[in-house]
């Protein structure tokens, strides 16, 4: 998909693909103004064709070159680019007419939740059932009350249990008869505290929707604040689209690729752009693909292992190599990848600028906005990945099945999860 400027008139051609694409049945259609068509030196037959469609003309036209985003198609001289495929694709979109540069809003449909999770087919888990060599199986969570040592104001805490009531008794070593003893529990925790996902309403950003000029906040394919997901008080809190229970629904299962920061940059930080993590791939023999899982072993996690619930901020600042999200060629890269999700080992998969000081073009979190918000890349963070790196590093491997769904909790924008990696 490519948007292409022309100068001066547009071919024929590329007017009848306007009117072929621009069915009042199908499309939204927006003509430019009349005294602007004059300009545009089409023959006067078209013209005529045109004008009727409407008072205003607006279309998707579907072009399969690699540019896609890069430039836009005018009508002649009349001043106003028409939008392709990246602001266009649904014109009849209720939520957007315009979606961001380098997103694929509605490539899967006009109201899909899922992202790229939804794209993993049964052939996808077949091929990887058979990266299961030895039936050796590593679980992927860190203990859910890590990392620990937050302060009492701190925003995310980790899990408090408490004991069920029966009849006013604490259910905990309770004797139900005069054989029968019982244990019951309840928790209360963050649910991005510890391992993690991220739903895609984790995520939005400011953009103008529909060409009005006016930024909105929106999370992923367009859905809102206030409508689609709802702050306490609009009635939540509750994402009543994008919750974390869509992804559960996929089953998150597909094939994983481990590729290891630390074997190869050590337990220092390390900013990873696309020049680093390419050489790494190919040095480790990782061949990412599509559907693919991506986990990336940065060292912070063993870190937070032994850190004994009580580690030094200083420490964690500096541990452990993280991506640059800076780095548009990354970003570019993990775009064409096809991978369905980035999990990591470290808090945000990307380098954070704990000050909130460096906003570039992309906000503040710029792997974040081009996955969650802008392709729908599932992000997994604070996982353990320490022992399964080294064991492929002993065996010369990286691929393997990946099994991790998180909780099927409606309206929630995170999950703890306990992912397995079977080797």
């Amino acid at each position: 998909m490519a948007l292409l400027r022309a100068q001066g008139g547009m071919p024929e051609s590329a007017v009848e693909e306007i009117l072929r694409w621009a069915s009042p049945a199908i499309h939204t259609v927006r003509l430019a103004k009349a005294d602007n068509l004059r300009s545009a030196r089409l023959n006067t037959n078209l013209r005529h064709r045109l004008r009727n469609l409407g008072p205003h003309l607006s279309f998707a036209i579907k072009t399969p070159t690699p540019d896609r985003d890069k430039v836009t198609r005018q009508i002649g001289n009349c001043g106003r680019a028409v939008p392709t495929l990246s602001e266009h694709h649904h014109p009849h979109n209720k939520r957007w007419t315009r979606r961001p540069e380098g997103s694929n809003w509605g490539d899967f449909g006009p109201d899909d939740e899922l992202g790229r999770m939804g794209t993993i087919t049964p052939e996808m888990r077949l091929a990887a059932i058979a990266e299961v060599k030895e039936g050796k199986a590593f679980a992927l969570s860190l203990p859910l009350d890590l990392p620990g040592g937050e302060p009492p104001d701190a925003g995310r805490f980790g899990p408090k249990l408490w004991p069920t009531k029966l009849f006013g008794h604490e259910v905990y070593n309770f004797a139900l008869t005069a054989k029968d003893i019982c244990c019951d529990d309840g928790v209360t925790m963050c649910l991005q505290y510890s391992t993690q996902w991220d739903s895609l309403a984790h995520w939005g950003r400011m953009f103008d929707v529909d060409g009005s000029g006016v930024e909105v906040p929106v999370y992923y394919n367009g859905f809102r604040p206030g409508i689609d997901v709802l702050a306490p008080a609009e009635g939540g809190p509750a994402a009543n689209k994008l919750g974390i229970e869509k992804m559960a629904t996929t089953c998150v299962q597909g094939r994983g690729v481990l590729v290891d920061l630390a074997r190869e940059f050590g337990a220092g930080r390390t900013l990873v752009g696309m020049d680093k993590l390419e050489r790494v791939l190919k040095k480790q023999n990782v061949q990412v693909k599509k559907g693919d899982f991506l986990l990336i072993h940065t060292g912070y996690g063993d870190y937070l292992m032994g850190a004994n619930k009580k580690p030094d901020p200083h420490v964690m600042e500096t541990t452990g190599a993280a991506l640059d999200g800076s780095d548009d060629a990354l970003l570019n890269w993990i775009e064409h990848s096809g991978v369905v999700a980035l999990v990591a080992d470290n808090q945000a998969v990307e380098a954070f600028d704990a000050s909130m000081g460096n906003l570039g073009h992309n906000g503040l979190l710029p792997l974040h906005d081009r996955c969650l918000f802008k392709l729908g890349i599932h992000l997994g963070e604070l996982f353990w990945l320490g022992d399964l790196a080294r064991y492929l590093g002993q065996v010369n491997r990286s691929a393997f099945l990946f099994t991790g769904p998180p909780l099927r909790l409606p309206g929630a924008v995170g999950s703890p999860a306990t992912a397995v990696a079977l080797v």
